[in-house]
């Protein structure tokens, strides 16, 4: 038991490292790309209003909870990821992965499956319509399909395994071995002398009525 739970601390700790790690490698995305690297204030502003949203809403869902207030929280996470991508372009495209993990950790599948789908979407189509000072298209078809594939990639983690763990530990086993107390006879044997006392039992179903 002792080595469950550890297991599972330990696996909850590397889910949030991992969920403050990614937003932090998108920051670091802005700060060494010669082609955005000036509006890296505007991505770490951005990164410093929405992660803590989402370290909290990965927590929570670490635990099978559901959030307080998870409309507002899930709201002004949409709000900035969102409001910013006009500035920041394409690279902040990442971000969504955020949003993407804090809908399927907090919510159940009828919601969140839908949702998220919308979401890899609109990034898809907003990929695919972006321009440069020209009016060229900057990506592709093809290429503007990698943005959707990667943000549900890195979405889809941290996986709340934990709490499924806690609930398989916690449940009782049908299969476990009955426990004798000290003074007490097996239950088998505790039949049998019944049996024997009270004379044979009828031929029906021993387990039936």
């Amino acid at each position: 038991m002792r080595a469950a739970d550890e297991l599972i601390r330990l696996a909850s700790a590397g889910a949030v490292t991992f969920s403050i790690a990614v937003p932090l490698v998108i920051v670091v995305l802005f700060a060494t790309t010669p082609s955005v690297w000036h509006h890296f204030p505007e991505a770490a502003a951005a990164t410093t209003l929405y992660l803590p949203l989402y370290v909290h809403h990965v927590r929570f869902g670490l635990r099978g909870k559901r959030p307080r207030h998870l409309p507002l929280t899930l709201g002004a996470m949409a709000v900035v990821i969102v409001g910013v991508t006009p500035l920041l372009g394409a690279e902040w495209f990442y971000a969504y992965s955020a949003l993407v993990a804090s809908v399927l950790v907090t919510t159940p599948p009828r919601f969140s499956f839908p949702v998220v789908a919308c979401t890899l979407a609109a990034v898809g189509i907003w990929a695919a319509e972006l321009r440069n000072n020209s009016g060229i298209h900057i990506y592709g078809g093809g290429f503007a399909a990698y943005f959707p594939i990667a943000v549900a990639e890195r979405g889809r983690s941290p996986p709340p395994w934990p709490t499924r763990s806690r609930s398989i530990r916690s449940s009782p086993c049908c299969c476990a071995r009955p426990t004798r107390s000290k003074g007490s006879s097996w239950p088998g044997r505790a039949r049998s002398r019944s049996r024997s006392s009270t004379g044979p039992r009828p031929s029906s179903s021993w387990c039936g009525s």
